[in-house]
């Protein structure tokens, strides 16, 4: 079993790959398993919070300085420049990609972190205090810096992603008072069960919009090139942040920034947004699943 675990673990890249490819050449399942959407996430959130180490998360977020240089950016920052920017390009698509700058790391980003070889702990750090503002930022910036027309209830939005945070967060607490013993013995395959979870996501995303995405590949052709633009910047922002820092700091920085909560955003944008946007935030998988290999690769060359 622990074969199998590793070689998910290894190939990880593969899985999200096949995932696209399914989704293309048999959506049938994907409105069934839409729904399932919610769960998942909420799944993917309490096997993070169920192998946390507090102590060293508490540890490292004494480093108020870090923490708040890095939330700050990430949560604000990044997602303003983004959307001021791509308002010169598309004011619908600059509201997409609002909501994919805004999102707090990745639940996978400190197996992400892991995988390649940066430090986990920082990531799981991040993630933590970044998923636990994240309810109170997101809605406020679309609130204040989008049209009025244009913007989500605040007040749903807020309690929409409360719920998929804090509820996996609350139920970790009484878990590991009651099975202690079984998260122990389980905590091996946690990661291998998140990247079949994030295949689930890009398969299920994929598949929802596949007739879309084959009716318009001018559409989507388009949208792709600015993805993996956008992608590819959040990668150079992260690790240019991370400056003065050790490799694996840099790289921890670098997986937190890029490979965001899109599952969360395709959450939000099938909620309160238009299908455009839907759109964007799923074909967002695409460049969220491929690019980590070439990253890994890139760190050859990088100090």
């Amino acid at each position: 079993m622990l074969r199998i675990t590793k070689f998910i673990e290894t190939h990880f890249w593969l899985f999200f790959i096949i995932g696209i490819v399914l989704g293309l050449a048999t959506p049938q399942l994907g409105e069934t398993f839409r729904p399932l959407l919610q769960p998942a996430l909420m799944l993917m959130l309490l096997l993070i919070f169920l192998k946390l180490d507090l102590g060293e998360i508490i540890k490292k977020m004494k480093d108020f300085r870090l923490m708040s240089y890095l939330t700050i950016l990430y949560l604000i920052i990044i997602p303003l420049f983004t959307y001021l920017i791509f308002t010169f390009i598309d004011k619908t698509l600059a509201m997409g990609f609002l909501l994919l700058a805004a999102m707090p790391p990745g639940v996978a980003s400190p197996a992400l972190t892991d995988i390649v070889k940066g430090n986990t702990v920082l990531a799981m750090s991040i993630m933590i205090i970044c998923s636990l503002l994240a309810p109170f930022t997101v809605p406020l910036l679309f609130h204040y810096i989008t049209p009025a027309e244009f913007s989500p209830n605040s007040q749903s939005m807020f309690l929409t992603m409360a719920m998929l945070i804090f509820i996996p967060l609350i139920l970790s607490y009484p878990a590991k008072k009651i099975i202690p013993k079984t998260i122990k013995k389980t905590v091996p395959y946690f990661a291998a069960t998140n990247v079949l979870i994030i295949f689930f996501f890009v398969y299920t995303a994929i598949a929802t919009e596949q007739s879309f995405i084959l009716a318009n590949t001018d559409q989507v052709l388009w949208q792709l090139i600015l993805l993996y633009l956008f992608f590819i910047a959040l990668h150079i922002i992260g690790y240019i942040a991370g400056y003065g820092r050790p490799k694996q700091d840099k790289i921890a920085i670098t997986v937190a920034n890029t490979y965001r909560n899109n599952g969360m955003a395709i959450v939000l944008a099938t909620s309160f947004f238009s299908p455009t946007i839907v759109i964007l935030a799923v074909l967002s998988e695409i460049p969220w699943s491929t690019l980590l290999a070439p990253f890994k690769r890139s760190l050859k060359y990088l100090k």
